[in-house]
């Protein structure tokens, strides 16, 4: 079975459910999702882990007697067990004189209850990019930009929710300025300044964004001068094209 049950399936199940009962009436709740868990320690993750469940809750009456019984056995012998058991407590219950009667049938509107977005958050991806982003005490802003640069919106949110304290206010802060970050000089700045037209144009061009990230140039003269750098350490090691 699925991690959570479909319009469709949970149809299916309570008509197979209510076919088997005798009773008076018969109401039928079913319940599916996944629960998650994360335990900290130090501000850090120590433990995690996720629990898919569903369940089944049966409740019959004959005219005021009614009894109810859970199960999370959804095959045929287990659902007909569940409401054989709950018609034997039913009639043995006391009878409720305040007992309402079961609504007729209804007509609900659609509800969008469930968003892709969020079902398909990967709660271990989410987990694994919290400590990540979060391991060192002491990181370079591009180091932390290059860490979440590849995630996703959704990602970036689940390693949000379940980081410690330094791993959401480094996820916080790239979202408000780490990724936006830009160079002051455009591709054609850094190939009037020595820089092949190619690849070496967007190596250049995220070499000063990682540099105006972590402080070490301001202006465009600062990002010059980092240019002709990097062009002659390439040129020393004979990788300037």
């Amino acid at each position: 079975m699925a991690d959570w049950l479909s319009r469709d399936e949970a149809k299916r199940l309570a008509d197979r459910i209510l076919g088997f009962s005798t009773a008076e009436g018969c109401q039928v709740n079913l319940g599916s999702g996944i629960d998650g868990n994360t335990r900290f320690a130090g501000n850090e993750i120590s433990t995690s882990g996720d629990t898919a469940n569903a369940n089944i809750t049966i409740t019959v009456r004959f005219g005021k007697r009614t009894a109810s019984v859970s199960t999370n056995l959804f095959d045929d012998a287990g659902l007909k067990r569940a409401v054989e058991t709950c018609e034997r407590l039913a009639r043995l219950a006391p009878e409720n004189p305040e007992l309402m009667p079961l609504l007729p049938q209804q007509r609900y509107a659609e509800v969008r209850g469930l968003f892709d977005t969020t079902a398909r958050l990967d709660a271990a991806a989410a987990r694994s990019l919290a400590r990540r982003v979060g391991a060192q005490v002491q990181r370079r802003p591009s180091e932390v930009a290059e860490t979440l640069r590849p995630a996703r919106e959704m990602a970036l949110l689940g390693a949000w929710l379940c980081g410690g304290r330094r791993a959401r206010g480094r996820i916080e802060w790239f979202l408000g300025q780490g990724r936006g970050a830009r160079p002051l000089l455009s591709g054609d700045d850094v190939v009037a300044a020595g820089v092949p037209r190619g690849p070496r144009v967007a190596q250049a061009l995220g070499l000063l964004r990682d540099l105006r990230l972590d402080g070490r140039v301001r202006t465009k003269d600062d990002e010059r001068a980092a240019v002709a750098d990097w062009i002659e350490a390439l040129t020393r090691k004979g990788e300037s094209r």
